[in-house]
């Protein structure tokens, strides 16, 4: 132990900080701006956009520049900020302000570390698990004195400027890749290529299960929205209706059926599609669309990839309706959605000449997929020698680090 760490003293959380409990009605005069958890990036804490105060009708907080904000309703997402200027933001956000004791730099980033996070997500459960402060006060954390608390902050963002700035070259490599496969899909319809509604090519279609469903349920699988991956269903992630007795036996996927995300907070999300492959013996959940496709009018993968055409996707996204955050799609809408539908043989030959052209942008996406990952567990590691007394600003102290986490 360094001389340093000796002069870090055990408390609990509590002892050191209470949360700002102001909370003031904003008028349609105020000029301040809003920050709601949908401004907050995940896992960065970056405050990416802002409302307007004036639009607000309840009762919010209202924070001064440099106080932290932490996102206590679902906290693996990790929204944990600081306020760059007086505002007001949402009641989901815990208010803190620094003290002689804490300081509030030092505090957002020992509440963004793996063991809060992990602490923090072990205290409820359920679909909006949302934490209480009585829970959080708890907290048993190591305190260096407030100067270090200072000198550790600079030294942190420092190391993780450097990680930033690596995963935006990662963000825009990745952007790359998939303007390329955009690109490919835009041109791939043949010029004067009829189109017909989906309901036409389709033999059946209708919502999944509303059962619940848990890790370790006796039930059949079930496919979420996360089983969803590069347009099949990946299984690794699964969940299962948690009692045994629910009939899913009408809803159980069968190959070449097509999924469709109908509801969702990201637009990104809505309408996005999978192919069910050869092997999956699962039923699917409420908020996919399952469509039976005709197979002597047309081939599954070209449903899916016909979805995911810049000008599908402005379709798919204008007929989304949105309400409390929330992105859905009907079957009645869906059906009416056009897809342009040459014969078979000429959509097979299509498909084959896709595809063989997506090996160089779908081999940039994986690695760089691949190096996110790694930068997420360097980025967890830094945090972690942070608050151990570990990290230092010398190159040698990043480079433990990474042997650390093996990256």
């Amino acid at each position: 132990m360094s001389d340093g760490v000796k002069r870090w003293r055990s408390v609990a959380l509590g002892e050191v900080i209470q949360p700002q409990k102001y909370r003031e009605m904003p008028t349609k005069e105020t000029k301040l701006p809003y920050i709601g958890m949908e401004h907050v990036q995940a896992q960065t804490g970056v405050v990416v956009e802002r409302g307007s105060a004036s639009d607000i009708t309840s009762l919010s907080p209202r924070v001064l520049a440099g106080d932290v904000l932490y996102g206590r309703l679902r906290p693996y997402l990790n929204k944990v900020a600081i306020s760059a200027e007086e505002a007001f933001t949402s009641g989901e956000f815990i208010i803190f302000r620094g003290n002689d004791e804490v300081d509030a730099r030092w505090l957002k980033w020992r509440l963004t570390a793996q063991d809060f996070v992990d602490f923090a997500t072990s205290l409820n459960t359920g679909d909006r698990p949302r934490v209480k402060w009585p829970q959080m006060a708890v907290f048993d954390l190591s305190l260096p004195p407030i100067d270090e608390q200072r000198l550790i902050v600079e030294i942190l963002e420092d190391h993780l400027s450097r990680i930033d700035a690596g995963e935006r070259a990662l963000r825009s490599a990745v952007r790359r890749g998939e303007l390329l496969e955009l690109a490919a899909l835009g041109a791939l319809v043949p010029e004067g290529t009829p189109s017909v509604p989906l309901k036409e090519i389709s033999l059946s279609a209708g919502y999944g299960t509303s059962t619940k469903c848990v890790v370790d349920g006796s039930g059949v699988p079930v496919v979420r929205i996360p089983n969803l991956v590069n347009g099949t269903i990946d299984l690794s992630d699964e969940k299962r209706a948690e009692d045994a007795s629910v009939d899913l036996s009408g809803l159980m996927l069968k190959e070449d059926e097509l999924l469709f995300v109908r509801t969702n907070g990201s637009r990104d999300l809505i309408g996005r599609t999978a192919v069910v492959q050869r092997g999956v013996e699962a039923s699917f959940a409420s908020y996919l669309i399952r469509y039976q496709l005709n197979s002597d009018r047309v081939e599954a993968p070209w449903v899916h990839y016909m979805m995911r055409r810049p000008q599908a996707r402005v379709e798919i996204e204008w007929l989304a309706a949105s309400s409390a955050g929330q992105h859905n799609l009907s079957l009645t809408k869906l059906d009416k959605i056009q897809v342009p539908l040459p014969d078979l043989p000429t959509q097979r030959e299509l498909i084959a000449t896709y595809e063989s052209k997506l090996d160089g942008p779908r081999r940039l996406v994986e690695s760089a997929g691949l190096a996110r990952r790694r930068a997420t567990l360097l980025r967890r590691a830094v945090l972690t020698a942070a608050f151990s007394g570990n990290l230092t600003s010398s190159t040698s102290s990043i480079n433990w680090v990474e042997e650390k986490v093996g990256v």
